[in-house]
């Protein structure tokens, strides 16, 4: 997030939207080469050495195909959004492709096996060292192709480093019992993925073809902040989440014990982080993104919505897809679908702004969560009630820390100095009234990190 905060410093936002426009076309490749095999997987009671050589085959005939088609519709794309730029860079950003096919089956096995650790260090070296090349990149001016090579980087590094420190024998050929075993529930797990994708990056498209690449430079860059807390706060745990719930998936009664606690700790986090994003977004983006990002504060706002709601729904996707139920993702990403293209036709007749869309799509967003908690209570008969008395302590506390940020920003002060206010005052209230209340998310947050604290002490006395 840092890394993305000095290029949109150092970057128009002309040139965002060109990245928001190609990533869409790189995460539905992403999802087709790797999202239902490495789920799948995940979820297989005992991998082989058949399934990971048929996963990883499968991975690179489909980056190979996918490849020439995005090499030879890019211009017909390009010519479709009138930005003969886009050409190259789909060519060349497209390339990532064929590392997340080899990345695919290694991250897997690291999932299976819980080692996040190793994930962890290959995913940081990765992130900073292709973060090098692309700062070096955009303050000699590339532009657009900082954002193209730092992506590419990024990709080939991760792969190389997840080579090294993943060791599987492969056998490069196709098993048909693994076939048998993996292709039924990865269709399943594809669908839904390709139609939450297809929620999730119509408006991406349509903007950049109704409105234009700043507006949509502002629209992709508005939900930086609520995306990158929310979801990597989020992501975290989320890949420990599908081998825990599925190890429960015979035992509801254990499987809702631990569901609940995932949601209650989840919604302590994220609420608050979201809640004041929402309350500092002006001076935020006036400091951090400078003041040519301004447009984008509303957008920030109702992203915030937006993403204090897709954790939950992620978590009851993960459950479900534990427990075998992948068509309930299905029917609610097909709703959703149906939902936001009727709604976008409405907008685009009425002509509304980014801001009014984005407060679209987080009311959509908070219905589908709804909807997905429901289908999870009919499921496991998991007890909603119970997760709103979790939730209504963080709720208050919550806010209560708004309304101060609120006062706050009623003085004069500098936009510098109003931030670093509310920054300060939001964590303080937070965990002063957490810890007065007792607060149950606070106390088992405080305790895993008494176990985290514990467990990095002996492994050290075990190192001397």
């Amino acid at each position: 997030m840092l890394v993305q905060i000095v290029l949109a410093r150092l970057i128009a936002p002309e040139a965002y939207g060109i990245i928001a426009l190609t990533t869409v076309f790189i995460n539905l490749t992403d999802i087709l080469i790797q999202a239902g095999f490495a789920t799948a997987l995940i979820r297989k009671d005992q991998a082989t050495e058949e399934d990971y050589s048929t996963v990883l085959i499968f991975s690179i005939f489909s980056s190979i195909l996918l490849y020439i088609i995005i090499f030879f519709t890019a211009p017909f794309i390009a010519e479709f959004y009138d930005t003969p730029q886009l050409v190259s860079v789909l060519r060349v950003i497209s390339l990532t492709l064929f590392c997340q096919a080899f990345a695919s089956v290694r991250t897997a096995a690291i999932s299976r096996a819980m080692r996040f650790r190793t994930l962890c260090v290959c995913t940081l070296i990765s992130t900073v060292l292709s973060s090098v090349i692309g700062i070096i990149m955009a303050v000699y001016g590339f532009e657009v192709w900082a954002l193209v090579y730092q992506q590419l980087s990024y990709q080939l590094i991760l792969t190389i480093l997840l080579m090294f420190a993943v060791r599987i024998k492969f056998k490069f050929k196709i098993s048909k019992q693994s076939t048998k075993d993996l292709v039924p529930p990865s269709l399943k797990i594809l669908s839904s993925s390709l139609l939450s994708f297809v929620g999730d990056s119509f408006y991406s498209i349509a903007i950049g073809k109704v409105y234009s690449m700043e507006e949509l430079g502002y629209y992709d860059k508005g939900s930086l902040f609520p995306r990158n807390f929310a979801l990597y706060t989020f992501s975290a745990v989320s890949n420990v989440f599908l081998p825990v719930f599925a190890s429960y998936q015979k035992d509801y009664n254990e499987l809702n014990r631990v569901f609940r606690r995932v949601l209650n700790v989840s919604f302590y986090i994220i609420i608050p982080m979201m809640a004041g994003l929402c309350m500092i977004a002006e001076p935020l983006i006036s400091v951090i993104l400078t003041d040519k990002w301004l447009p984008a504060i509303g957008v920030l706002r109702w992203s915030c919505l937006y993403y204090a709601a897709t954790p939950i729904f992620l978590a009851c996707v993960q459950l479900n897809f534990a427990i075998g139920r992948n068509s309930v993702r299905i029917r609610a990403e097909v709703i959703r679908l149906i939902l936001m293209v009727a709604l976008f036709f409405v907008m685009f007749y009425l002509k509304v702004d980014v801001t009014t869309i984005s407060a679209t799509l987080a009311g959509v967003q908070v219905l589908m969560t709804i909807y997905l908690l429901i289908e999870t209570h009919i499921a496991t008969k998991f007890k909603l009630t119970d997760m709103l008395k979790d939730f209504i302590p963080t709720i208050l506390i919550s806010g209560i820390m708004c309304g101060i940020i609120f006062c706050i920003n009623l003085s004069s002060l500098s936009n510098v100095v109003l931030l670093i206010l509310d920054v300060l005052a939001g964590i303080i209230i937070y965990v002063l009234l957490s810890f007065i209340t007792k607060n149950k998310a606070f106390k088992e947050c405080l305790g895993m990190l008494k176990t985290l604290i514990k467990f990095k002490d002996k492994k050290d006395s075990e190192n001397v």
